[in-house]
């Protein structure tokens, strides 16, 4: 408990998530009372604690501020370490990391992985920014890439530094060591050989070709096997003008650029070409004009060499370390718009025997956002036929259960089926299993547990969903309505109005997203402009629309908006009774799981007012 509110980044924390959390299996009344429990025999026994932890009837407040951190202070030392000053890496083994604290529930053992991965990420990149920079003593980056092997025992590249560097001193014997550890580690563990640089490395040092005040070039690292899944390759930065300050703005910015991309699970981000020639290529290229950085991006396919997207920015010197983190994500959102549109047109030209498991799963995506019961039916298919022949695919199962929350939507008259919502929760859970990590994966499980009513597991969900992926549109956007749902409306529309700037242009379905926040929030005039440009694009929308008018007070515009929603459900009207007013109301209402009943309430006063306007 101790471990987790001090390394998570929230203030307060309510009782009801830490019980949900911790003793998930329980119910309500034992999981509270073990929390009580617990709290108090910490302040019995930690009572250096009382200005640390606060506990209060319905929250325990954290003051960060009396938490030290030893992660943070090993960042901080690596952060602020100059060519003088000494710095030390602890034996970092994070394989071990709270790993007695595993079992406990699923959630915690995914905020635990999450944790690890985020944990070892910011560690691996501090290091590597060392081990990169020629202007860091040699003894200092030695020790970083000692350390990365702590953390990573086949880190290719920290190994072949050390075999470098120890040949060049005339240590061969230790360079040949640490290419014997690796060798064994890989063909122990993973059955595989090192790969083909390594290789070369290793045969240069035994020929003497690499030797005191001797060098070579980097070798061009053996390829990577393809899988079906589309592979990226960042490819090294152009400058169209020659500048020492590009050149450290464009190494850090690379950083930056690859910790968003490898955010999206479902791509192959390589820094080093990989021999297949159906990849895609990122390009760019860094200018300087005055006191103005000018950078030009480009994705191209690397088949035919064809430009899918470029697009151009251009800032102030000045600004461009507070600003570039926004840049990566929207080149990486614009990345993910280019690859799953070219790789959705390749895979409907494919014949549906050639499909691979990634093409239905793409597919499946592209015909649950249409929003349309036969295209829903459709989706079912693929990704059925992909858990049965790939049941390790995770996305499939997120997908599965993200389906399988959202079918009395999809089907008009359609109640919400509590088989049905169970089933999603198991595929949820099973997609975190197979891999903690995957946003999609967490953004199921929080839609399973708000339609569950377990809302505060659901808060948990959310938060690890935008955590883990925070240059996702869509998944940013389901997360802000969730949070819409869950009642924390700043944060749903702070959420949703900053994807909206970083997206530019939203598909209608998720400005109908835009128009559920501001209504529950009660910016309506905000929502009217939402949700015209939304229309018809889900069949409730001009149901939120007629209740929105409604308040604002324009009877016409409520009366039009409220014939176009019976219009839309009774197209398509899956259930066995009539369409009628109180059917349509009765369906409208339970789809969205509220957590605060007084905006359901509102919701279906708006709507039934509307529908006998």
């Amino acid at each position: 408990m101790l471990f987790y509110l001090g390394l998570s980044s929230e203030t307060v924390h309510s009782r009801e998530s830490l019980a949900c959390l911790f003793w998930q299996e329980a119910d309500a009344s034992h999981s509270r009372g073990s929390l009580r429990q617990l709290l108090r025999r910490i302040k019995q026994k930690c009572p250096a604690l009382d200005g640390v932890f606060r506990a209060e009837r319905e929250q325990i407040i954290v003051n960060h501020s009396e938490i030290v951190l030893d992660v943070e202070t090993v960042l901080k030392a690596l952060d602020g370490a100059g060519a003088e000053s000494e710095f030390l890496i602890p034996p970092l083994e994070l394989d071990e990391f709270l790993a007695d604290c595993r079992g406990l529930s699923n959630a915690l053992d995914s905020w635990i992985s999450i944790t690890r991965n985020r944990i070892e990420t910011e560690l691996c990149d501090a290091l590597m920014a060392k081990l990169d920079a020629p202007t860091v003593p040699l003894r200092q980056r030695i020790q970083s890439a000692q350390a990365l092997l702590n953390l990573d025992p086949v880190h290719e590249p920290s190994c072949r530094f050390l075999m470098r560097a120890y040949a060049e001193e005339g240590n061969q014997s230790a360079a040949l060591r640490v290419y014997n550890d690796l060798y064994q580690y890989l063909a122990d563990e993973f059955d595989v050989e090192p790969s083909g640089e390594t290789i070369d490395l290793v045969a240069k040092i035994k020929m003497g070709e690499i030797g005191p005040a001797k060098s070579i070039a980097p070798a061009v690292a053996e390829p990577l096997l393809a899988d079906t899944t589309p592979e990226i390759f960042v490819c090294p930065f152009l400058f169209g003008t020659e500048s020492g300050r590009l050149a450290d703005l464009e190494r850090v910015f690379r950083y930056e650029l690859f910790a968003n991309l490898t955010s999206f699970r479902e791509w192959r981000i390589f820094d080093i070409e990989p021999a297949r020639r159906q990849c895609y290529r990122l390009e760019g290229i860094f200018s300087e004009v005055g006191e103005e950085v000018i950078l030009i991006a480009t994705l191209k396919q690397e088949a035919d060499n064809r430009v899918i997207w470029s697009e151009r920015f251009q800032i102030d010197f000045e600004n461009w370390q507070r600003v570039q983190h926004r840049i990566a994500q929207q080149l990486c959102i614009a990345v993910n718009n280019g690859v799953s549109s070219n790789w959705l047109n390749k895979c409907l030209s494919n014949g549906l025997n050639d499909r691979s498991v990634f093409d239905k799963w793409l597919l499946a995506q592209s015909l649950l956002q249409e929003w349309r019961p036969g295209k829903t039916d459709a989706a079912l298919k693929l990704l059925t036929e992909i858990t049965a022949d790939a049941p390790q695919f995770a996305p499939a199962h997120s997908w599965l259960s993200s389906t399988e929350n959202i079918r009395h939507i999809m089907y008009p008259g359609v109640l919400r089926d509590q088989k049905l919502l169970e089933d999603s929760l198991r595929h949820a859970r099973l997609a975190i299993e197979i891999d903690p990590l995957d946003s999609r994966a967490h953004l199921a499980a929080a839609w399973s547990c708000a339609m569950n009513d377990q809302f505060e597991v659901s808060r948990f969900h959310f938060e690890r969903t935008t955590e883990l992926n925070p240059n996702s549109v869509l998944t940013r956007m389901s997360c802000a309505l969730g949070y819409g749902f869950l009642d924390d409306l700043p944060k749903a529309v702070d959420l949703a109005e900053d994807t909206r700037d970083i997206a530019r242009n939203l598909p209608p379905f998720l400005w109908g997203y835009l128009l559920n926040i501001y209504y529950l929030d009660g910016q309506l005039e905000k929502a009217v402009q939402a949700g015209e440009l939304a229309g018809s694009a889900i069949s409730n929308l001009p149901g939120w629309m007629a209740a929105t008018l409604w308040e604002l007070g324009d009877t016409d515009g409520a009366r039009a908006a409220a014939r176009e929603f019976v219009r839309c459900v009774t197209e398509t009207w899956c259930a066995q009774g009539p369409p009628d007013t109180n059917a349509i109301v009765d369906w409208f209402v339970q789809c969205f799981p509220m957590r605060r009943m007084a905006q359901s309430d509102r919701l279906r006063a708006g709507i039934t007012a509307a529908l006998r306007a």
